[in-house]
This record gives structure tokens, C-alpha cells and sequence, in this order.
């Protein structure tokens, strides 16, 4: 595919005519319902209310990720694979995310030479997708765009030559509350709209994502997070087994805590095995970015949970916390009864220590980076 050119070219405009055709379709085929189209103008008030609600829960899903576990670090790529998954799972969304999954097909299907960019448009309230656009153009201004570029309006259910844009885009607006909007349409005006691009969100900068060397960045990353998992892991381990031999040799075999500690131990072995085999697994790129990253994500955050769970469960804790013994024995001498008190200040505090040292490393593996060898 050549590179974009501002002259007529009957074969760089068919392509951009395809791709903005397909990208429609493709949007529209995962994106059903939103509080913004036309067609919401018949429906009752409740299904108004509830449509836009069920956008804006979609628009603040926090991602269940643990900041522990993340391996994308460019807010804009991770905003923008966020916002596209979110809407096709749940098949809702207004104009920006039909523009942004127009986009996403883009990017995972169109020949390397095509370009595309979600836009809005300032003094008004509307996004759609660009195709085309001449390098070193106005990005403001679509008269400097070439005779090869196109719009594609997945919310219109519209493309056109970008040429035409004065003839074909239409800004939205709504008036009404949120149970009585009515939602409508206005001729461009010049005036009035400008075409302004959204910051990186284009195939060129997403593509980075794609690339060989981001794939190595975010595995490399994901392998260097699980040993740093797996060395608290190992010391929470040991630090445990530690206790269990203290109380073993103060109380005997029979002590209340060691069932716990015992169980805790062992959860951590098989926690541990399950690391080591992701830190010796190859991972081979996949097709989509996304899936790919995100499934190494939900591993580690597996992991995390897996020991957040161990550390933090409630029953566990409640037995590990009560003193070594529950009271002293009437009659005992008062040195025994101090000595009773210390080994039960000592054991507690083993304890949160041992919690510290888990937090600890947890946050010391959210805040890491990729760095190149």
C-alpha cells in the first residue's frame, strides 16, 4: 500500500473507501446501544434514563487489575485498549467509542500505509474516524487533507470523501433532562466546529504497541514481576515456617496455631510452583495485543490475589493473633507469668512483621518498570 499522497489516486481511494466502509461495520457490529442515537428519541423515558446510566457505568469500570500486576505503562494505550474492550463486552457506548472501535479494526487489519485518527469536533459534541489524511497536513483542517481521504462516521452509519466534509458532517447536541433527552443533529459549521484529533489516539501510535520490541518490553516485564512475586513468596514461606518451629519448641506438637501455620505453608508451596512454571513457560506473541497482555495480566493478578489471600484471611488471622497462650495458670509464680507475657508479645509481633515485609514487596513490584538489558 503507498504512502498517502493530497493527489487523486483511484487505488489509494479505494482502499481508503474499504477500510472506512469496513471499520463502520466493524464498530457497529460490536456497539448496539448508546443515550446519544437518533432512534433513542422514540423510546420512554425509563429505557433513556437507563441507557445513559448504563454508558456512564461502562465509561468509570475501574479495571480489576491490581496496579501490582499491570505491564502497560502508557496511559494512552492502556486508556484505549481499556475503553474498546469494555465496549465491545458490554455493546454499549456513544459516538468516541464507535470512533475508537473503528479505530481498533484499523489497526489490527488494514495494510501498514493506511493511517487513521479519532477526531472531534471542538464547539460541538462529536467523534468519529479520519482515513487517509495527508502527512504533514492541517490536522485542523480538512480542505488540506488530499483527495484520497475519508470520514468514517460509525455512529452516522456514514462515510464520505473528506473532501465533502462541509456537505456531510453533522455535530450532535441534546437538549431535555436525562429521562426526557431528546437527541439531535446540525449542519458543520465552520464557524462554529473545528476538527481537532484526539492526543495518540491513531493507528501510528498504537501500532507501537504491536511491535516486537513492546511484545518483549511487557513479557520481560510480566517474568520480572512473577521472581519478584515469587521471592516474597519464598521469604513469607520461611518466615512462617520459622514461627511454626518457635511454637513447636516452646508448646509441642499440639499448639492451635500450627494447623493454621501449616495450611498458610503449604498454599504457599503450591503458589510458588504455580510462579516458577510461568517464569520457565516461553510466551509467543499472540495476534491481538490486548488478549495477549491482558492474559498475562490476569496470571499475575491470579498470583497476587493467591497471596493477598493467604496473608489477609480473616479466620487465620483471628487464630494467629490471639496470644500463645490464652491466660496463665492460677497458682503459676509471677517470673513464669512474665514469661508467658513476652513469648505472647514476641509471637504477635512476628506476625505483623511478617504482614509488613508481604506489603512491602508488593509495593515495591507495583512500581516496577521495564528496563532494557
Amino acid at each position: 500500500m503507498p504512502a498517502e499522497d493530497s493527489k487523486y489516486s483511484p487505488e489509494v481511494f479505494a482502499w481508503n473507501e474499504y477500510v472506512a466502509r469496513q471499520a463502520v461495520l466493524y464498530a457497529r457490529q460490536f456497539i448496539r446501544e448508546g443515550y446519544t442515537q437518533l432512534a433513542n428519541n422514540e423510546y420512554s423515558d425509563e429505557k433513556k434514563k437507563a441507557l445513559f446510566h448504563a454508558v456512564q457505568d461502562v465509561r468509570h469500570i475501574q479495571d480489576s487489575i491490581f496496579t501490582e500486576s499491570r505491564l502497560e505503562h502508557d496511559a494512552c494505550v492502556k486508556e484505549f485498549y481499556n475503553k474498546v474492550a469494555f465496549a465491545k463486552k458490554y455493546s454499549l457506548g456513544n459516538c468516541e467509542e464507535l470512533a475508537f472501535v473503528a479505530l481498533d479494526y484499523v489497526i489490527d487489519n488494514a495494510p501498514l500505509g493506511i493511517n487513521a485518527e479519532v477526531y472531534g469536533l471542538s464547539g460541538g459534541d462529536h467523534a468519529l474516524l479520519v482515513i487517509g489524511r495527508t502527512e504533514n497536513s492541517d490536522p485542523n483542517n480538512p480542505d488540506t487533507w488530499g483527495e484520497n481521504a475519508f470520514i468514517a462516521d460509525p455512529w452516522a452509519n456514514q462515510i464520505y470523501p473528506a473532501s465533502r466534509y462541509k456537505e456531510w458532517t453533522k455535530n450532535y447536541y441534546a437538549t431535555g433532562n436525562i429521562e426526557t433527552r431528546t437527541n439531535w443533529i446540525e449542519d458543520f459549521s465552520p464557524q462554529q466546529h473545528k476538527f481537532t484529533p484526539y492526543e495518540n489516539i491513531n493507528v501510528h501510535y498504537m501500532r507501537k504497541a504491536h511491535t516486537p520490541e513492546h511484545f518483549q518490553e511487557f513479557t520481560q516485564l510480566f517474568k520480572t514481576k512473577c521472581e519478584t512475586l515469587l521471592k516474597c513468596s519464598q521469604q513469607f514461606q520461611q518466615k512462617l515456617e520459622d514461627v511454626a518451629k518457635e511454637l513447636r519448641n516452646k508448646y509441642g506438637d499440639n499448639h492451635f496455631k500450627l494447623p493454621v501455620l501449616y495450611k498458610k505453608i503449604e498454599q504457599l508451596k503450591q503458589l510458588n510452583e504455580k510462579i516458577e512454571q510461568s517464569i520457565e513457560q516461553e510466551i509467543k506473541p499472540g495476534k491481538n495485543y490486548y488478549e495477549t497482555r491482558h492474559d498475562l495480566e490476569l496470571t499475575l493478578n491470579r498470583y497476587n490475589k493467591m497471596l493477598l489471600t493467604i496473608k489477609d484471611s480473616r479466620a487465620s488471622q483471628e487464630i494467629l493473633r490471639r496470644p500463645d497462650e490464652q491466660k496463665s495458670v492460677a497458682g503459676k509464680v509471677m517470673d513464669l507469668y512474665k514469661k508467658t507475657f513476652q513469648d505472647v508479645r514476641d509471637s504477635c509481633k512476628a506476625m505483623e512483621e511478617i504482614d509488613k515485609s508481604v506489603d512491602k514487596s508488593m509495593d515495591e513490584m507495583a512500581s516496577l518498570r521495564y528496563t532494557k538489558p
